[in-house]
C-alpha cells in the first residue's frame, strides 16, 4: 500500500459494553467416567491455576463454592477433602479453608473442542493461530472440520461433547441450517461461536465489527477522490459478508448520487479452493468477467474483502494493465502469510483484522464459563483497520531504501 495513504484512527478490539444476558449453567455433568467430585476438585485446582485464588487465600466457604459453581453440598465437600489430601488445601481454625500449595494445580488443564468448516490453505492458518493461543492458558483443543457440511457439523460437536470437552468453539457452516442447533449446543456445554452470528441467537461470540468496516470502506474511498467503486464479494449467506455489504450500501446512500458503488455476486471462495487445487479454469473465468465490467464500467476503484482474488486473478504480468488508474482495495488477515512484493507493488489498501485475537478472546471466554459455571451470553466484536505498507526496490548501490513496517 502506498506510504502516502492518509492515516485513519486506529481502533482496538473491544467488548461490547453490553452483555446479551447470562443464565446459571444446567445441572453440571462431568465429563464420561469421572466422578462428580473428583470434577468439582479439577475445577477448583483449575481456578487456583489462573491466579482466582492465590497462594495464602482464604477459599469460599462449602455453601458458597455450591452456589456458585452449582454443585451439591455433598460433591463439594468430598472435592475439598481430596485436595486436602493433596496438600493443595489446609483447614485453619478461625480462618477457613486456605490455599496453601499450588505446584500440583500447573498441570490441570481443560479440554476445548473446535469445529470450523474449512478444508483448504486458511485451515492450517487456523490449526496454528489455536495452537499458539493455548499456549496462554495451558489447555488443549481438538480441532475438526465440517467440511462446511451441517450434517457432519453436528456429528461432530454430539462426538465432542460425548468425549467429555469442557467447552465447544464453533466456527458455524454457511447459511442457517444449524442456527437452531447452535442454541441448543449453548444450552447445554460452554459455547462460543466465530466469526458468525445469528439473528435471535443466545450464544456468546466473537466477531468482525463487519457493517462499520463498510462503512469505512467506503467513506476512505470516497476520502481519496474515487467516485465509481466496483465491488466484488461472495453471495455466501455468512454474516460477515451480508454485514459489510450492508454497510458500504447504507455508505453509498449517504454519499449521494456523485458516488457509484455497485456490488457484483462473484463465487470467490470456490475459485480460490479451485485454484489451490490446481484447477486455474475458474480464475481465468474471474478474470475475463472482472476485466470486461472494468474496462467499461469506468472503474476507478475496486475492491473485495478476499485478498487472494486479487492473487491468483490479476498478478500475471500479462493481466496487470487491466489495472492501471484503479486503487484496489482490500481486506486481510494479520496472521496470515506475507504476500509478493508484485502484491505490495499495486498499492493495495488493505484493512486488516486480528484473528489471533479473536481466537484468544474465544478461549478465554470459554474458560471464564467452565471456571465459573456460567453460561455467559457475550458478544465481542474485533474492528478491522486500515493499514499502510508498500514495498520500495533496493538502490543498485545496495543500500536500503524504506521497508515494509
Amino acid at each position: 500500500m502506498p506510504s502516502s495513504t492518509p492515516a485513519i484512527p486506529v481502533r482496538i478490539p473491544r467488548s461490547d459494553a453490553n452483555t446479551v444476558g447470562q443464565a446459571p449453567s444446567a445441572s453440571p455433568v462431568p465429563p464420561r467416567g469421572i466422578p462428580l467430585h473428583l470434577h468439582v476438585a479439577t475445577l477448583i485446582k483449575q481456578r487456583i491455576k489462573q491466579g482466582q485464588y492465590a497462594v495464602g487465600s482464604q477459599l469460599p466457604t462449602v455453601r458458597q463454592l455450591s452456589q456458585e459453581m452449582r454443585f451439591s453440598h455433598g460433591a463439594v465437600q468430598r472435592a475439598l477433602g481430596v485436595l486436602h489430601g493433596e496438600g493443595i488445601l489446609q483447614p485453619r481454625r478461625g480462618v477457613g479453608t486456605v490455599v496453601t500449595d499450588s505446584s500440583q494445580c500447573t498441570q490441570t488443564a481443560l479440554f476445548f473442542g473446535f469445529v470450523q468448516p474449512f478444508y483448504h490453505l486458511f485451515s492450517q492458518n487456523l490449526q496454528q493461530t489455536v495452537e499458539h493461543s493455548l499456549n496462554r492458558h495451558t489447555n488443549f483443543c481438538i480441532t475438526q472440520t465440517s467440511r462446511n457440511d451441517p450434517e457432519r457439523e453436528r456429528q461432530l460437536i454430539e462426538h465432542l461433547i460425548t468425549n467429555g470437552m469442557n467447552g465447544l468453539m464453533i466456527w458455524p457452516i454457511e447459511g442457517h441450517a444449524n442456527a437452531n442447533y447452535y442454541q441448543e449446543v449453548a444450552d447445554r456445554i460452554p459455547t462460543v461461536l466465530v466469526d458468525r452470528t445469528f439473528p435471535g441467537a443466545k450464544v456468546s461470540s466473537v466477531t468482525l465489527e463487519s457493517t462499520g468496516a463498510g462503512e469505512e470502506i467506503a467513506q476512505h474511498l470516497y476520502d481519496l477522490g474515487h467516485r465509481r467503486v466496483l465491488v466484488v464479494c461472495d453471495p455466501a449467506d455468512i454474516s460477515p459478508f451480508l454485514d459489510l455489504k450492508t454497510g458500504l450500501r447504507h455508505k453509498a446512500r449517504q454519499l449521494g448520487p456523485a458516488f457509484h458503488l455497485e456490488i457484483l455476486d462473484c463465487p470467490v471462495i470456490q475459485m480460490i479452493l479451485a485454484y489451490e487445487e490446481r484447477n486455474y479454469q475458474p480464475a481465468d473465468a474471474c478474470y475475463e468477467q472482472l476485466a470486461s465490467l472494468l474496462r467499461q464500467g469506468g472503474y476507478d476503484a475496486l475492491f473485495c474483502p478476499q485478498n487472494d482474488l486479487f492473487q491468483y486473478v490479476f498478478l500475471d504480468p500479462d493481466r496487470m494493465e487491466v489495472l492501471e488508474g484503479i486503487q484496489l482495495a482490500s481486506t486481510h488477515d494479520s496472521n496470515r502469510p506475507t504476500k509478493s512484493r508484485k502484491w505490495y507493488a499495486t498499492g493495495i489498501l488493505e484493512w486488516g483484522h486480528d484473528l489471533p485475537g479473536m481466537i484468544q478472546s474465544a478461549l478465554d471466554l470459554l474458560q471464564e464459563m467452565v471456571l465459573t459455571r456460567r453460561r455467559l451470553r457475550r458478544s465481542v466484536r474485533f474492528s478491522r483497520t486500515l493499514e499502510s505498507r508498500t514495498w520500495h526496490p533496493v538502490p543498485r548501490s545496495g543500500t536500503k531504501a524504506s521497508t515494509l513496517p
